[in-house]
């Protein structure tokens, strides 16, 4: 092309030419207004990854799809509720666990008085099981390396280019 060039559409997306090259200033800050604001984006997302927090509840699985242990009986006895489903006998640590945006980033985790307990349930200890219901690891260290929580990186990956790039909101 004479008057214009191509950007490889594999490599970023696009393409220039001298039809789209006199909008490419208005494509460039329009590109930068996004990145400087990832709000709408990460705030979708952060919700989507509280739901991946609240199946973990439901399902009794961590959100990278490994099944927690089953209550021992003398467990379900104790409970004031009476249930054999792990981490639920009050709700409390459930209701405390989220994910916001904080500083364009999306932070997880449990808040109030049931994250001083939610984090054996985490990492698990000498006498009580594993329940990871966060997408960390038996570290305390997060872990989006597999099952649902996997799945919401690679969305939340995709979700935020197109953002950037497009101006794409799912």
């Amino acid at each position: 092309m004479a008057d214009g060039f191509t950007i490889d559409e594999k490599s970023f997306g696009f393409t220039i030419d001298e039809k789209s090259f006199g909008t490419l200033p208005q494509r460039i800050q329009a590109l930068g207004e996004r990145l400087a604001n990832l709000d709408p984006i990460l705030k979708r997302r952060a919700a989507l990854l509280g739901s991946v927090i609240d199946e973990s509840f439901r399902a009794s699985r961590s959100p990278n799809g490994a099944g927690w242990q089953a209550l021992a009986a003398s467990t379900v006895e104790k409970r004031r509720q009476g249930s054999s489903k792990p981490l639920l006998d009050t709700g409390a640590l459930r209701q405390a666990s989220n994910a916001q945006v904080r500083s364009k980033a999306i932070v997880f985790g449990t808040s109030g008085a049931p994250a001083k307990y939610g984090v054996f349930h985490v990492t698990g200890t000498s006498t009580m099981p594993r329940r990871a219901y966060l997408p960390m690891d038996e570290d305390g260290n997060p872990d989006f390396s597999s099952g649902p929580a996997a799945a919401w990186l690679e969305k939340t990956r995709a979700d935020v280019i197109a953002y950037v790039i497009h101006g794409t909101r799912p």
